[in-house]
């Protein structure tokens, strides 16, 4: 069908403070993402960038969603649990910030990746032929004992290619990726950029990127959505948004990142 493949409308997320009140924390977001389009969701630490991300897929069990969230123009917010579960991994895959609190410490990583084609029906020889066909393509496959093991057993880089894997197994339509590259220096960062990007343009796949790192935001999104407080303060192509803010939060954070060009603090050009 025609229209966005992921529209945001309004969305509104209370979540409860220390003292149980529901405190608003995401107010009136809108956003979309068209088929194939990578849109980067930026914004400092606290700005809601996570919470909108975990939304989609109603994660926060005790989060009070309002609004509208609509993929495919299929409404997820009020859908059925059993109906939503279909949706999750199969529609919609999630790569999540820290990949050694998202694995099971006590699963065998081929097992991790083929559970999610399982859980959609998969027979599990199947699943595990095609969980090992994908860590392979990842590179994992080669660094895990015997071909397989645990995630205590990789380095912090290859348990993210163990999330990516995960996420992309089922071959979803759209992908989330929550800030993947926070944990991992800045070779194994690259390494995992370049895979998500050959992977996705392979695919076809939509891409919502959460980062604060606007480096990153350059050279993988095509639009860039600014988050501040909760609030939605602009929207922009990337190329437009690097070179003209129009919101002045957009500028600062802009005006934060390091310059190679930039002179030092007491030196002369």
């Amino acid at each position: 069908m025609s229209g966005p493949l992921l529209e945001i409308a309004g969305l509104t997320v209370d979540l409860p403070g220390a003292d149980g009140e529901l405190r608003r924390v995401v107010h009136g977001l809108d956003l979309t993402l068209a088929a194939g389009e990578r849109v980067a969701l930026v914004g400092e630490s606290g700005s809601g960038k996570s919470v909108t991300a975990a939304a989609v897929l109603q994660l926060m069990t005790e989060a009070r969603l309002g609004g509208s969230i609509r993929l495919d123009g299929r409404e997820l917010l009020g859908m059925r649990p059993r109906d939503l579960r279909r949706v999750r991994g199969a529609e919609v895959g999630m790569v999540f910030q820290d990949p050694l609190t998202a694995l099971d410490p006590v699963v065998r990583v081929v097992d991790q990746v083929a559970e999610v084609l399982v859980v959609h029906g998969e027979g599990r020889r199947a699943a595990r032929l095609r969980a090992r066909e994908v860590l392979d393509r990842l590179g994992v496959l080669g660094r895990l004992p015997r071909g397989d093991g645990y995630p205590h057993q990789l380095s912090g880089g290859m348990r993210q290619r163990v999330g990516i894997a995960m996420a992309i197994v089922a071959g979803p339509r759209l992908l989330i990726a929550d800030e993947p590259t926070t944990a991992l220096d800045v070779r194994v960062q690259e390494q995992v950029l370049t895979l998500l990007d050959d992977l996705t343009r392979e695919r076809g796949t939509a891409v919502l990127l959460i980062t604060h790192d606007l480096g990153i935001v350059a050279g993988f999104a095509e639009r860039v959505a600014v988050m501040r407080s909760g609030r939605l303060v602009e929207t922009a192509g990337v190329d437009q948004l690097f070179a003209a803010p129009q919101a002045d939060y957009t500028a600062q954070l802009l005006a934060a990142v390091p310059r190679i060009d930039a002179d030092l603090p007491g030196t002369t050009s």
